[in-house]
């Protein structure tokens, strides 16, 4: 009976009411556990679903956090797991952790086109190195 209950497609769900929430697996961005600092935060409700590793910077009107631009000086940290933030404005804002101090690996963290983008920008904003033999030939971005 343990065996079946560990399988995703054999759990029930508790019913819930409102909008339906795209469900996001989570997925290990760290290298190492070694001088990381993590921080909690909110996001800004309505853009979407967001992968573990994005960029994240405050917005300037409303002191949430919204996805920010790689290279983008006014980074200050990656998104530790996924989360759906929904697709209306008027939701509440989601809390998250972001990791604003480590050892990430290059491979997870959300470029415009990819961990290539991420190896040529850098992200200015955390004044981090890229070692990029580290992890298999991925890459690790100190910071």
């Amino acid at each position: 009976m343990a065996q079946t209950a560990s399988r995703e497609g054999n759990v029930l769900r508790t019913p819930s009411f409102g909008p339906a929430k795209t469900e996001v697996r989570p997925v290990e961005i760290m290298y190492s556990m070694v001088g990381r600092q993590v921080h909690g935060g909110t996001l800004k409700a309505g853009q979407g679903v967001l992968a573990a590793g994005c960029p994240l910077k405050k917005d300037s009107s409303t002191n949430l956090l919204v996805v920010d631009n790689p290279g983008s000086a006014s980074t200050r940290g990656f998104l530790l797991m996924g989360v759906d933030t929904g697709s209306s404005n008027t939701d509440p804002g989601h809390t998250c952790n972001i990791v604003t101090a480590g050892a990430v690996k290059c491979s997870v963290i959300k470029a415009a086109n990819g961990p290539a983008d991420f190896h040529a920008n850098g992200i200015a904003g955390l004044n981090g190195r890229v070692d990029a033999a580290a992890d298999n030939g991925n890459g690790v971005f100190y910071f």
